[in-house]
């Protein structure tokens, strides 16, 4: 989601899913990433150029999506920053140990990413997780990077 603090421009990230605890402690505790456990699945059927992918929580599949990429492959991706907030509340659940805005920046390397069409859909309202399905769906990429986390990361506000 495009967003902006001052003159900083850069993306919000409201939810995140990863599948390990590794990975959901650093992604919340150390950057305050908005993350949560989920099972992630992606592939194709053999012989079948279409990417199918599916998350699912506690049993439950949040969220679908297709990708039919194309033959062309892009070598580099646009890196606009990510802004963060982040809060630790104190044990007195009045107060707040950490509150700020954090701004970071990733070293995307490697880049390996095929344009295309695509579908996405949320099979259940009532998750959070939906309440952003999009109104349109202009194009979608597949691929890899080598996401070096983070180039840059500041404080941009202190609460």
């Amino acid at each position: 989601i495009p967003c902006r603090y001052g003159d900083t421009y850069g993306s919000f990230i409201p939810f995140l899913i990863t599948n390990t605890e590794a990975s959901l402690l650093c992604y919340r505790e150390v950057t305050g990433w908005a993350a949560v456990l989920g099972d992630i699945h992606f592939g194709t059927e053999e012989g079948c150029a279409e990417v199918r992918g599916s998350v699912t929580r506690n049993g439950v599949t949040i969220a679908r999506a297709t990708a039919m990429p194309g033959d062309e492959v892009v070598r580099e991706a646009p890196k606009l920053p990510t802004i963060l907030y982040k809060e630790i509340p104190s044990i007195d659940s009045r107060t707040c140990d950490v509150s700020r805005l954090i701004i970071t920046t990733s070293r995307l390397e490697n880049v390996a990413l095929r344009p295309g069409t695509g579908t996405l859909e949320f099979p259940h309202s009532d998750e959070p997780f939906s309440y952003l399905a999009p109104t349109e769906i202009i194009g979608t990429y597949y691929g890899t990077w080598d996401d070096l986390y983070p180039e840059t990361a500041a404080i941009l506000h202190q609460y």
